[in-house]
């Protein structure tokens, strides 16, 4: 979790025989009424058709009401982001880095403690 916000992170090859257990595991992580999330990739060098699927359902899933936030994705695939349409997404965030994630969920913390006062 960082500031709040789950945080998911996938290791080695995504790929269709484990694409419905990674819709799963993401919703859990979400929670009910949930409307940020954080997938970390960095570690993650391969997303096939059914992973970009769900990163596609799961921006659906919180349409208007929040985020999917991706962390380090390799070139290859914020390539396959740009293809399938999410880097114009205004639902859907790309990180360069943990830290580059952290700070902006600080600033968004701040941002809101400044406007409740």
């Amino acid at each position: 979790m960082i500031a709040g916000v789950p945080l998911v992170k996938l290791v080695g090859e995504v790929d269709h025989q484990c694409g419905a257990e990674l819709y799963v595991a993401v919703l859990e992580a979400l929670s009910p009424g949930g409307d940020q999330i954080l997938i970390d990739l960095e570690t993650c060098g391969y997303l096939d058709s059914a992973a970009l699927g769900v990163l596609l359902r799961l921006v659906g899933d919180v349409r208007g009401r929040g985020w999917v936030g991706t962390i380090a994705p390799s070139r290859m695939v914020l390539r396959l982001f740009e293809l399938v349409g999410l880097m114009g997404d205004p639902d859907f965030r790309v990180f360069a880095s943990l830290s580059e994630a952290r700070a902006a969920l600080r600033g968004r913390d701040l941002a809101e403690d400044g406007e409740k006062t």
